[in-house]
């Protein structure tokens, strides 16, 4: 496979193509420090793609809007001190931008070659909103071979009804199944649009296999209005151009590959296959997820790069023209990521050869997107330089606060002076659903309002999916837990709905199960408490050590906020974190995150701020 799927919650996936950069009011400078100018463009995409505490709060947007541009210009300086210190050569630096600048330079390819190729039209919308209001069950036969599909069309061509091929041939067969049009191929999606009730399709290839199909019902939504197209044509547009994207990118990916086969050699790839299978069945004795993957961290390159050391120079893989060492092999399975089945009974060596096949097709795309320069272009130059100067700032900062040390004084005298914050907490239960966005929310609160099961819409619909498996139920819970959902269910009556509710993950929807009174013993005890202490307290002095480093840095750069402009750039006050999805595959933050590194502000007057 070459497209790797996205797993996880995330309330923003974003499809930004490369290479949309033009002069506009969004390159009017809002701050500067040093050399680098804060351009309003630069301010609103981080601001809108970042949590930040208070954001959602009415009537505080504008103090929000002065906290991070502060936030932004202590780690624009923080980069320059890791410069000037030499920090630009770590090598976690260099294979983090490495693989950004592939990523970038394939996601211009692809916008170029894939992206540009699709044309919808406002009719190719209408057509696929009829299709979303209308409910059809499709019964189909699936073969892996061509000659077994097209001898059971001859077979119903000839008059064999299709009850009698499903009995005589059940393993073959899926009943009265529901299309799922965002989801369904598009060969199978316009059969089921062509075919009417009770007809038959001959054998229809997709990537997957043949199928032939037969439409059992259809059920058209009779209440279809114009309002209702246009709130939803700009989500029919993504899912539409979605479905038709992907069959344009493998043909593009079947153009450049062509049919050339990998060429592994012998040697390499048992070497480092025994590695991988050494890691990985410590991995699985030591996992106790859920997940049906195993997924290879730094840790675990760092231990079969060690293993190693002596054949880090034999071949594994030939890749154009070019031989791949057992090193740079695992340096780049490293940066493109590895996950593994977690179930013992399916081979290793299958799994790696296709990884293997996948990298070398990555490494063509990426030869080929690189070859025409895309990664030169000025809004990728921005792009990267952006995340360059975040994890430049990250490496100062880890290295400045790794020495803080909490006393064990220090800690309990703390524990003393707030024993009243360390009351037992009331329990609740609550049974939840999140939803990925506010419109999918209140859809949801109309359908409870109606009348809908909650458990059966948290089965179906919530995005936390280890609650979902109990029908959304949390369990008891301290109300201390899970942020504002614990507290607000703690003054919940019981059978109570709340929402929706931001939260990091996307927007809540709860129901009050349960209470719970704490027992008769008020207090939390020192040893209780101790660890969290020890991080309320680590993390005061990181901020102070960091507001004072900043501070000082700032009597040496020169600064300045136009607060004017600032001002006038407009902004959503929703919580959001955005997840760019690169084309040809990639998934990253939208943006770099940014810390709350606003402290050292306090420490100085607001006139200093002011442009001239």
């Amino acid at each position: 496979m070459v497209f790797r799927t996205l797993t996880g919650i995330l309330i923003l996936l974003l499809f930004l193509p490369s290479g949309l950069y033009t002069q506009t009011d969004d390159d009017v400078i809002v701050g500067r420090v040093g050399t680098a100018e804060i351009t309003a463009r630069e301010f609103r995409e981080r601001f809108e793609l970042t949590p930040w505490p208070g954001k959602h709060k009415h009537g505080f947007l504008d103090v929000i809007k002065e906290q991070f541009l502060y936030a932004m210009i202590a780690e624009r300086v923080l980069s320059f001190e890791a410069e000037k210190a030499g920090y630009s050569t770590d090598p976690g630096i260099d294979m983090v931008m490495s693989r950004l600048e592939r990523w970038y330079a394939k996601d211009k390819l692809y916008s170029e070659e894939v992206r540009s190729a699709i044309q919808i039209t406002e009719e190719d919308l209408r057509e696929e909103f009829i299709r979303d209001q209308t409910d059809a069950y499709v019964s189909f036969l699936y073969f892996e071979s061509p000659v077994e599909a097209e001898a059971v069309w001859e077979s119903i061509q000839a008059g064999t009804p299709f009850s009698r091929i499903v009995l005589e041939d059940p393993d073959h067969m899926v009943s009265n199944h529901k299309v799922a049009w965002d989801t369904t191929v598009p060969q199978l999606l316009y059969t089921v649009d062509t075919l009417g009730i009770g007809e038959i399709s001959e054998p229809i290839p997709t990537p997957y296999g043949f199928y032939i199909v037969k439409v059992e019902s259809k059920f058209e939504n009779p209440l279809i209005t114009e309002a209702a197209f246009r709130a939803r044509e700009k989500s029919l547009e993504r899912r539409l151009r979605n479905r038709l994207e992907k069959p344009q990118a493998r043909a593009y990916v079947g153009e450049v590959v062509g049919d050339r086969q990998l060429e592994v050699y012998g040697q390499g790839i048992r070497l480092i296959g025994l590695q991988f299978e050494r890691v990985l069945q410590h991995k699985r004795a030591h996992d106790v997820s859920d997940h049906n993957l195993i997924i290879f961290d730094d840790i675990d390159f760092d231990e079969m790069t060690y293993a190693l050391l002596d054949d880090l120079d034999v071949p594994v893989i030939r890749v154009l023209g070019e031989d791949w060492n057992i090193k740079e092999t695992l340096d780049r399975l490293r940066m493109y990521g590895v996950w593994l089945e977690k179930d013992p009974t399916i081979p290793l060596l299958p799994q790696l050869r296709d990884l293997l096949e996948e990298l070398a097709i990555d490494e063509t795309l990426a030869q080929n997107a690189i070859g025409r320069k895309y990664h030169e272009l000025p809004d990728v130059r921005l792009e990267l330089d952006r995340w360059r100067n975040h994890y430049l700032a990250e490496l100062y900062k880890r290295d400045l606060i790794r020495n803080i040390e909490v006393e064990e004084d220090e800690l309990y005298d703390y524990y003393e002076r707030n024993i009243d914050n360390y009351k037992r907490p009331l329990h609740v239960n609550i049974r939840e659903i999140l939803l990925a966005t506010q419109a999918e929310a209140q859809r949801i609160m109309a359908e409870i309002d109606s009348g809908r099961d909650f458990s059966e819409l948290a089965r179906l619909h919530s995005l936390r999916d280890w609650a979902a498996r109990q029908d959304g139920e949390f369990g008891l819970f301290p109300s201390t837990l899970h942020g504002d959902i614990g507290r607000i269910a703690s003054t919940l009556d019981v059978g109570e709905i709340y929402g929706p509710l931001p939260v990091p993950d996307g927007y809540s929807v709860f129901k009050l199960l349960e209470k719970k009174e704490p027992g008769t013993d008020l207090n939390q005890t020192y040893d209780e408490v101790r660890e969290s202490i020890r991080e309320i307290l680590l993390q005061g002095k990181t901020a102070g050590l960091l507001s004072r480093e900043i501070n000082a840095l700032l009597d040496e750069y020169t600064f300045s906020v136009d607060y004017d402009k600032l001002e006038s750039i407009e902004v959503t006050p929703i919580q959001m974190f955005g997840i760019r999805r690169f084309g040809f595959g990639g998934n990253y933050p939208a943006v770099p995150v940014l810390d709350r590194q606003v402290g050292w502000i306090f420490e100085r007057a607001h006139e200093e701020f002011i442009i001239p």
